[in-house]
């Protein structure tokens, strides 16, 4: 499947038919650096972002590819382009229960279109994308309608341990609400699966809506945000009936699939996961298991475990180098 990259900047330039995306601002679209070789401002066209007007702040989602129109070298343009206006929330980057709350808000520049539009259908789809080799993904959660997007915040499932990159799309639909609602109940969480589509690949044309049966309904994809989430591979306690005590675990299986370290704003890493652990110690949200285990918890252990000495060395170095915590 072809990885195609999503980056996300900000308008500074406006033209009566196009305008540039200042190149300090660009990032890839999970807020890591970017590696555009470029030195110029990136160019992107209105017909490239469905016609709509720019405004100097507006922030973007696109993909690049070479300028040709362009006579300076290495210049580059913006394709499939949408808003980059949402702002998605989750407590923490470790999931650590199954159902965990989410929220979310909209950018000036969206809550502007959606006023625009009335008496038209939008919803906020959250999918994940869990990072194995089969890439499967899952619709996390649908919320349809004016009323529940002004709401902000919804709970979501993780259906199995392992690494997620979460995308929310906001979407305007060419089918009524109901029609929507039904399509999202519709799909086959446990089959469907990314293989016949590159979730990365945004189109804004036509009924190519991610996580959602192509044939059901059809609209563009108006915004997008994502992010990277762990889900352990296992949680368990011992624990010490004569004296009321009890140790809790965090359990991860260690596949050698992840690097040790990452450029900063990467996330799929051990250190990055090894630092989300350390702000659960630090915010106390381990604490919510107690009720589920019957034990009072002070502190954790994480877990390790790999089947290759290498690897288990490796480990080792990366927490011997980390900067010293309390954690």
């Amino acid at each position: 499947m072809e990885n195609i990259q999503r980056y996300k900047g900000t308008v500074t330039a406006v033209r009566p038919n196009h305008a540039f995306i200042k190149l300090s601002s660009v990032t890839k679209l999970d807020g890591s650096e970017h590696d555009l070789t470029t030195a110029h401002d990136i160019f992107v066209h209105k017909a490239n972002f469905d016609n709509r007007d720019f405004k100097v702040g507006m922030g973007l989602s696109f993909e690049v590819e070479d300028d040709v129109r362009s006579n300076k070298e290495g210049a580059l343009r913006a394709e499939e382009v949408v808003y980059s206006g949402i702002e998605l929330h989750f407590t923490e980057l470790l999931v650590d229960h199954p159902t965990v709350p989410i929220t979310w808000c909209f950018k000036p520049d969206v809550l502007e279109y959606i006023r625009s539009r009335p008496g038209t259908t939008f919803g906020l789809v959250v999918g994940g994308v869990l990072s194995d080799k089969s890439r499967r993904t899952r619709v996390l959660e649908g919320e349809i309608g004016l009323e529940a997007l002004k709401d902000g915040r919804s709970f979501i499932s993780f259906y199995a341990p392992g690494e997620y990159q979460v995308y929310a799309y906001l979407v305007e639909y060419d089918n009524d609400e109901r029609t929507v609602k039904k399509a999202l109940k519709g799909v086959d969480v446990n089959d469907y699966d990314a293989t016949g589509y590159n979730t990365e690949r945004i189109l804004t044309k036509g009924s190519n809506l991610p996580f959602l049966h192509q044939r059901e309904v059809s609209g563009n994809v108006l915004a997008l945000s994502t992010l990277s989430l762990s889900v352990p591979d296992g949680i368990f306690a011992i624990k010490h009936n004569e004296h009321g005590k009890a140790l809790l675990f965090f359990l991860e299986v260690d596949m050698d699939s992840e690097a040790m370290t990452g450029r900063k704003g990467n996330t799929n890493n051990i250190r990055h996961k090894i630092l989300c652990y350390r702000d659960l110690y630090r915010n106390e949200h381990y604490k919510r298991l107690e009720e589920a285990f019957d034990s009072k918890f002070n502190g954790f252990r994480l877990l390790f475990v790999t089947n290759a000495l290498s690897r288990l060395n490796n480990l080792c170095r990366l927490v011997r180098e980390m900067p010293p915590s309390d954690f």
